[in-house]
């Protein structure tokens, strides 16, 4: 690893000397890991990064060492293990969080909540799993007797609260402004994301209000990072 110019590239990105120390020596950690099994970074699979995981971390600070270590696939610009680092760290961090309910989204069909909960589906990560594919979707329509839209509402809903932040008014709000993927929210500038919702509020008389530019940043950011979890 060219320490000096993962260093010089981490300076460049503003982060502090214990961010920089800590994204070094987790990189030092990986790259070892690696090494003991005759392999470079560069050429590392999302196979490796399991093993990595389940056999080095144990299941400790994973999603702070992925935090760290997606700098490093960035750096040597290892796009697909870039992402799936990240992917790793949001099912990490998921475990940690409350389960976020369906019925605590803004404006849904209550009915249609009640109707999934008997099939054991109540949460975002619930929906998720059992709405992930197109025929996965139609056979939850028939088993439920919602209509196939509106599985799909709930589906993309619940992809949106993978942004972080965004949970039940603003993933209401991004979804019917017309950002209801994530790849659409990142194909999006800040500006955009801000005009947009805006002029959907003063339109509608939706009762919320529009990203603040930092949160705006933060969501495209993010959502360039991660992949919807749905196929369409």
């Amino acid at each position: 690893m060219d320490e000096e110019g993962y260093a010089a590239h981490l300076k460049k990105l503003r982060k502090t000397e214990r961010t920089i120390a800590s994204c070094l020596e987790n990189a030092r950690r990986f790259e070892s890991y690696l090494e003991e099994r005759g392999m470079k970074a560069e050429d590392s699979s999302e196979s490796d990064l399991d093993s990595f995981v389940s056999s080095v971390l144990s299941g400790k600070n994973v999603a702070k060492f992925m935090w760290t270590l997606q700098y490093y696939f960035s750096y040597i610009e290892h796009e697909k293990m870039l992402k799936y680092s990240q992917i790793v760290r949001e099912e990490h961090t998921a475990k940690k969080r409350k389960p976020f309910k369906l019925r605590d989204f803004k404006d849904v069909d209550q009915e249609a909540i009640l109707k999934l909960s008997a099939l054991d589906i109540q949460t975002v990560e619930d929906m998720l799993k059992a709405g992930k594919t197109e025929t996965m979707r139609k056979e939850l329509s028939e088993k439920t007797g919602i209509d196939l839209e509106g599985i799909l509402e709930l589906a993309k809903l619940s992809n949106l609260t993978r942004l972080g932040a965004v949970k039940a008014v603003r993933a209401r709000l991004y979804h019917d402004s017309g950002f209801d993927t994530l790849e659409e929210i990142a194909k999006a500038s800040a500006e955009e994301l801000i005009k947009r919702t805006r002029e959907f509020i003063e339109k509608t008389g939706f009762d919320g209000i529009p990203p603040t530019p930092k949160e705006a940043e933060n969501t495209v950011t993010t959502a360039k990072k991660l992949s919807d979890a749905l196929t369409f």
